[in-house]
């Protein structure tokens, strides 16, 4: 997505993702295109860095004219960037609705592309990085639990989370590492 805003910017067009998914082994994106420097620099904005730590999960995002992180705020790790990325949103919910009742038509035809839509119109797309409960519970040195539960109770504390439509049990949140583990543990205790 971030290779063909920054193209496209060079054309002195904008282009926007209206709908993007990983299914399988591919990706897709289909973007609006249009004219014009300024709209143009507006999306080159949305660019930017994330830096992932894998001992302890943190993600960090900056802004493609920022340095990228090379070392963790949380527990001092070097850690690895990726970028520039786009970092707008992914899927524009109303194309993924409108894309979706035209699907509902013929179901039977459309049933694979209705999950996968009706997976992406519940997924909030603005959240960066994603956190497969599996890996969370390795980490965690304990067994897996359900990722609803787990959504449930980030967002009982003022967190946004969801699920990731490319890994049914992946979750994806704004909440720090230290209470995705918290709430983890939490949760893992009752059950």
């Amino acid at each position: 997505t971030g290779f063909m805003v920054k193209t496209a910017a060079r054309l002195g067009l904008a282009a926007t993702p209206l709908l993007s998914f990983q299914k399988d082994h591919y990706a897709r994106v289909f973007v609006r295109v249009e004219r014009g420097i300024n709209p143009a620099k507006e999306r080159l904005r949305k660019m930017g860095w994330i830096s992932y730590c894998p001992k302890c999960m943190a993600i960090y995002v900056k802004k493609w004219l920022e340095e990228p992180l090379t070392v963790c705020d949380v527990c001092g790790s070097r850690i690895d960037y990726a970028g520039p990325l786009w970092l707008g949103e992914l899927t524009d919910k109303e194309v993924a609705f409108k894309i979706s009742s035209r699907a509902y038509e013929d179901p039977e035809v459309y049933r694979e592309s209705l999950k996968l839509l009706d997976a992406l119109r519940k997924e909030d797309t603005t959240l960066i990085g994603y956190f497969p409960v599996n890996v969370l519970a390795e980490k965690l040195k304990t067994s897996p639990i359900k990722p609803l539960k787990l959504i449930e109770g980030l967002r009982e504390l003022g967190y946004r989370a969801t699920i990731t439509h490319i890994d049914p049990s992946g979750i994806k949140t704004d909440a720090p590492p230290e209470v995705l583990d918290e709430v983890f543990r939490s949760i893992r205790a009752k059950t």
